[in-house]
């Protein structure tokens, strides 16, 4: 990842968009890009890995109502947390927490993948406020260091394989 070489062993997922699927993007990416963290660097060398193998849309400081056209064209969403992005999510006004409840009215749980990229946040007790019960359904992965972000890679990929054979269900009421 971080030296720019691909990854040798990874089996490639097979594309939604092969299997007749109406979704543009395999997985929307979700992170907070600020605060002089490690976000930027591991998600962008997460999200350059992916795109060699999926159609993702990352979240590159776009604005709340791009991103919120992106993500009804996604199946998957992809989470990265980090504190920063803990502590954002707990404003309702800001961007990180209007994006996550964006996720949640179209990427049900068990089409979300949490990465882990804080190794103080591997431990959930750390996850606090009103949206960490939306995260912590979801699985996450640890990829708190380069050497794990090239280990969980390809099952990352598995993750994001699996949910895209998973059904959606119709969560609307019946009147």
């Amino acid at each position: 990842l971080g030296d720019g070489k691909p990854f040798k062993k990874h089996r490639t997922p097979t594309l939604m968009a092969d299997k007749g699927s109406p979704w543009k993007y395999d997985a929307f990416l979700a992170h907070e890009g600020g605060g002089g963290n490690v976000t930027p660097d591991a998600v962008w060398e997460v999200s350059k890995e992916l795109g060699r193998r999926l159609r993702v849309w990352v979240d590159k400081g776009r604005g709340y109502e791009d991103c919120k056209a992106r993500i009804q064209e996604c199946k998957t969403a992809i989470i990265f947390v980090t504190r920063r992005y803990m502590e954002r999510i707990q404003s309702k006004e800001d961007d990180c927490a209007r994006k996550l409840v964006e996720i949640m009215k179209h990427i049900q749980p068990h089409h979300t993948i949490v990465i882990v990229l804080d190794k103080n946040m591997l431990d959930k007790d750390e996850w606090y406020g009103s949206l960490f019960n939306v995260l912590m359904q979801s699985p996450s992965i640890d990829m708190t260091s380069e050497y794990l972000r090239r280990t969980n890679f390809d099952y990352l990929c598995e993750r994001i394989e699996d949910a895209s054979t998973l059904p959606v269900v119709d969560d609307e009421d019946d009147d």
